[in-house]
């Protein structure tokens, strides 16, 4: 098989197991460093679309990190986070945030097969109050040591591979139809 017909067979493969309702939403994360590693598991968790709200302006991201990945991910940036997530449970979407409050649940009790928003907060502030009152469920990662948080790239890893080891086991990474125009465009990159 010639290279360009592997190249076509792998990304159908790719595509047709990629998770269209699962998001992960960055709310306020400002480390580039961060956002980058966060698309990086993006993608290797098969998850299509990214969503951020940092204030900093254009953001250039570092290909060192996400290692191509930014082509791959749908990236976009969001000027009404609060709307944005709104519309997105009028769709049916259960908004998930990640924050250490009384009220939050261990990451592995929740339902990760259903169509979700995975927000994850600012390093320093957290999620913002107006998304955490939408939120369906806040979640935490348990810790069992002196520090009480692990860096936000990490901690979307930590999680997102629960929601891999969920939904493979329900049989959603099984392949599926996708969007055309998303497969014309990795075709051209």
């Amino acid at each position: 098989m010639e290279r360009s017909e592997r190249r076509k067979q792998r990304i159908l493969s790719v595509l047709s197991r990629r998770q269209y309702d699962a998001v992960v939403f960055l709310d306020n994360i400002k480390n580039p460093h961060n956002i980058a590693a966060i698309m990086r598991t993006c993608d290797a968790a098969g998850i299509q679309r990214l969503l951020y709200t940092s204030d900093g302006g254009v953001f250039s991201f570092l290909r060192e990190i996400s290692r191509g990945s930014e082509k791959w991910v749908d990236v976009e940036r969001v000027e009404e986070p609060v709307e944005v997530i709104k519309g997105f449970k009028k769709k049916g979407y259960r908004i998930y945030s990640t924050a250490l409050l009384d009220e939050s649940v261990d990451y592995r009790k929740v339902d990760w097969t259903e169509p979700f928003v995975l927000v994850m907060g600012n390093e320093v502030s957290g999620v913002s109050k107006e998304i955490l009152e939408l939120s369906d469920r806040v979640v935490k990662i348990p810790m069992y040591g002196m520090v009480q948080s692990l860096n936000v790239s990490v901690a979307c890893g930590v999680v997102l591979y629960e929601v891999v080891r969920q939904r493979e086991e329900k049989g959603l990474y099984q392949e599926k139809d996708f969007p055309e125009e998303i497969y014309k465009r990795w075709l051209n990159l």
